[in-house]
């Protein structure tokens, strides 16, 4: 009868939505399985596709933890711009740690070509520092000095790194050579200024 048969898809309809909040209910997916359902529900997080990464470097499957995050890169949104930045510095330092230079450079010009390239080349020395490799990281440290001279923020980091590798030396000279630097670039933009 018709209200068996409306009965009977109600009690379906709550079968599948009990299914559905205890696979939304697992705190740690355990298996590609469990991870790709709970993608399902959340492509948009960094957070589980790094989880996801890191499931697959835990049994020495860079390869398998390479494909992750090249579909992450895929699947999340272009608006989320710190969600990709989060994948691609995942991808970053599974090359530094596990890749070859050829690797690494390839990654990293792409890299910079799809998110903020300081933020990239800031985090990259980051990372490298975290290693105490410290000669890739002058090697970042002389692209931000050449890039992006007229930032604050990178003469503060340029400082602080230097630190970290005990090159008192060169930290020091930071100060007057960022002071040179800013001043130069703020008199050529009030140069380019319209007089009134």
């Amino acid at each position: 009868t018709a209200p068996e048969r409306y009965q009977r898809y109600m009690d379906e309809e709550e079968r599948l939505r009990s299914i559905e909040e205890s696979d939304n209910n697992i705190i740690e997916p355990h298996t590609p399985d469990q991870f790709e359902r709970a993608l399902m529900n959340d492509k948009n997080s960094s957070f589980l596709w790094i989880k996801y990464m890191a499931f697959h470097l835990e049994t020495a499957e860079t390869e398998k933890a390479r494909i992750v995050a090249k579909k992450a890169i895929a699947s999340i949104n272009y608006r989320e711009e710190n969600e990709l930045l989060n994948i691609w510095m995942a991808l970053l330092n599974l090359e530094i740690r596990y890749g070859t230079n050829e690797a690494f450079n390839e990654v990293m010009r792409e890299a910079t070509q799809r998110n903020d390239p300081f933020k990239v080349y800031s985090q990259t020395l980051s990372i490298l520092l975290e290693m105490e490799n410290f000669d890739e990281a002058n090697k970042i440290i002389e692209i931000l000095n050449k890039k992006f001279k007229s930032l604050p923020e990178m003469w503060l980091q340029i400082g602080e790194a230097n630190l970290k590798m005990r090159n008192e030396k060169m930290a020091k000279e930071i100060l007057p050579k960022s002071m040179l630097s800013l001043k130069s670039t703020q008199r050529k933009y009030h140069e380019k200024l319209p007089y009134i």
